[in-house]
């Protein structure tokens, strides 16, 4: 709750609590990941996010997550590998899709970019993310 409230020193706090009392807590691992990748703490949120993923493998959030921290430092080839985990795991998370096209706008592949949004129309039409970045990667194809 806190998280979602935009308190994210108190949802860290409290999700630290939480990996004390359970270390296998691969949820709470991944939203410490979430809180560090907003904070532009990306070491902390690679470590972050592969505990989560190191706890559960069939968790498809996970790689992706993992996948946008290795798109942000250029790191094109691992990023798309562990999406294509990601969609191996649920070819049907709009999500994934979303970070599959933000993989591909850092990348420079524009109109790759536009067909995952496309997919994740496809899938949610009414996905908001999806919707607004597929109208900015329009006008910037245009």
């Amino acid at each position: 709750m806190f998280h979602e409230d935009q308190l994210d020193q108190e949802a860290e706090m409290a999700f630290l609590e939480a990996i004390q009392i359970d270390s296998k807590n691969d949820e709470s691992w991944n939203q410490l990941g979430i809180i560090a990748f907003e904070r532009d703490d990306l070491d902390l949120a690679e470590r972050r996010f592969q505990k989560a993923y190191q706890l559960n493998r069939l968790n498809a959030a996970y790689p992706r997550n993992l996948a946008l921290v290795f798109a942000k430092r250029d790191k094109f080839d691992m990023a798309k590998q562990l999406i294509n985990k990601s969609l191996t795991l649920n070819p049907i998370d709009p999500a994934t899709h979303i970070a599959m096209g933000k993989i591909c706008y850092l990348e420079g592949k524009t109109d790759q970019a536009l067909e995952s949004m496309r997919m994740a129309l496809e899938i949610e039409p009414a996905n908001e993310e999806a919707l607004q970045l597929s109208s900015r990667l329009q006008s910037l194809a245009n």
